[in-house]
This record gives structure tokens, sequence and C-alpha cells, in this order.
């Protein structure tokens, strides 16, 4: 395996990526990260819904899928990407 960082003095140090994240999760912060992303998660979950069937009684067509994918991705994915970068998973 490469090495993936190289310090000054020219020597290589090999990162363990799950170090990291246990070090984060060890943060105050990190004891709400599973809270945080599930909060988002079910957000952007109940609100693409009420998007997606907008007029209301509208229901469910064919195009309902765009505003309920986008919401989830918005919301929901983009903010556990940066709940996640926050408490610096995936190496900074």
């Amino acid at each position: 395996a490469e090495p993936l960082l190289t310090n000054n003095s020219g020597t290589s140090t090999q990162v363990n990526s799950t170090e990291h994240s246990n070090e984060a999760m060890a943060t105050p912060a990190g004891k709400y990260y599973k809270l945080v992303v599930a909060s988002l998660i079910l957000f952007s979950l109940i609100v693409g819904y009420i998007a997606a069937v907008q007029p209301s009684g509208a229901g469910w067509r064919y195009f309902s899928w765009h505003p309920f994918l986008m919401v989830t991705g918005f919301v929901g994915m983009m903010g556990t990407s940066a709940a996640t970068k926050k408490l610096g998973g995936y190496k900074n």
C-alpha cells in the first residue's frame, strides 16, 4: 500500500480512517451524530413527500418523483455530508 501522507522530513505516514472516525465520535458533537443524521433523513422524506403531492389532493403522479428526490438529495444527503465533514469524517 502506498503512503497516504508525507510529512516534512520526507518520511511517510499511513492514516487509518477508523482511528479518525473513532476520535470524532468521542467528541461531544459526535454523541449526537446518529440523531442528527436520522433527523435529517426523516425530515427530508416527510417534506419531500409533502412537496411531491402538491397541489393539495393531487396525489402521487409521475412528476412527483422530481420534488421528492430533490428534497431528499439536497436536505437529507447534503445535510448528512455536512455533519460528517464537520466531525472530521472521511479525513478532511
